[in-house]
């Protein structure tokens, strides 16, 4: 298998405790006030995008648009080498942003941004032989747990249905082998224990069962629906991250043909703080079988990044000629505000 000499940025910048504004004003006096308190930031971007972030209505969007744009616009200028005021972002032919030199000024640049729940990760490359894409996903952000206690998680799971295939969507629900749980040692899973697993679907409702040994046992179902929800947004990261590198959204007709198999979903570091203020770098996942139309995917690198408690990040690098090649990816650079403002700055 080759591998591309090509040179990857992954940057990652928490947007949290940015320009924090008074939490006891509304929404639109607090983004008067993040204006105010963000204008340093705001002043180095062009006027439509400056304009861009402060139609946002909440705060924390309105970070998050910032930070992407000032990501996207460092990468244009210490990877394609264009002073900063001379950046613009381009766009291909799905409309994706990227970079292509209109005046003669800096090399082509690859790159995708997402954000969520306050993070904002970056991947980026000087090449135009490769697509790149990005997402970031937090396993607890959403509140979904009333609907999860009414219906079950299986039902909240076809919620979803239509952005996965029929077999992604079963292995959710069902598969217990290569789920990961977290189980005291005296825990003996059975053949009757992986049945109760593997149609656990509600908190609060203990399995139990009888050990060959005759020895009762019990288990949480908490922590089975736990792993089952980090495990379907580890799949949502990591099609999110596909379809971005494509340039296509999730109403492409194609979803059901895609397909990731075998793959072990990153566990978050156990030393890492309960409010994700550290965001320690768990488990990493290199591994992945990819099919598309039933036949195995050969010319994308991917990897999914476990940080703090709760966030995942994933990576998704296709080679545009077809041919098979292993990217390798640098991990992520966290970026702080004075970083960026400091090194925007020095490129001017």
């Amino acid at each position: 298998m080759a591998v591309l000499e090509i040179e990857f940025l992954q940057w990652i910048v928490d947007t949290r405790m940015l320009w924090v504004v008074p939490n006891s004003l509304g929404a639109k006096e607090q983004m008067k006030a993040f204006e105010r308190v963000a204008a340093d930031s705001l002043a180095i971007l062009p006027p439509d995008e400056r304009q861009g972030v402060l139609k946002y209505w909440f705060v924390r969007d309105a970070k998050m648009s910032l930070v992407s744009h000032l990501l996207k616009h460092l990468a244009i200028h210490e990877l394609g080498s264009v002073p900063w005021a001379l950046s613009t972002v381009s766009r291909d032919g799905h409309g994706k942003p990227c970079f292509y030199p209109s005046n003669g000024v800096g090399k082509a640049l690859e790159f995708n941004v997402s954000h969520q729940a306050g993070l904002v990760p970056l991947v980026a490359c000087a090449s135009t032989e490769v697509e790149v894409g990005i997402d970031v996903v937090c396993v607890n952000e959403r509140s979904d747990n009333a609907t999860i206690r009414k219906d079950g998680l299986f039902a909240w799971i076809d919620m979803h249905a239509d952005v996965f295939s029929r077999h992604e969507v079963h292995y959710m629900k069902y598969d217990v082998q290569n789920l990961s749980l977290s189980l005291p040692e005296q825990i003996e899973v059975t053949e009757k224990a992986q049945d109760a697993i593997a149609n656990c679907q509600r908190r609060g409702e203990p399995i139990s069962w009888v050990t060959s040994s005759g020895t009762p046992q019990e288990l949480d179902t908490d922590v089975v629906v736990e792993a089952k929800l980090r495990r379907f947004f580890a799949y949502w990261c990591l099609r999110e991250a596909y379809i971005k590198m494509t340039g296509e959204a999730l109403l492409a007709p194609w979803l059901g043909d895609l397909e990731f198999r075998k793959f072990k979903v990153p566990k978050a570091n156990k030393e890492a703080a309960l409010d994700d203020s550290d965001l320690l770098l768990g488990d990493v996942t290199t591994e992945f079988e990819v099919y598309f139309k039933g036949e195995r995917v050969e010319n994308v690198t991917m990897e999914l990044r476990a940080l703090g408690r709760n966030y995942m990040v994933g990576t998704c690098v296709r080679n545009k000629d077809g041919e098979v090649a292993q990217q390798k990816f640098p991990g992520f650079v966290n970026l702080t505000l004075d970083d960026i403002i400091a090194r925007a700055r020095e490129l001017n």
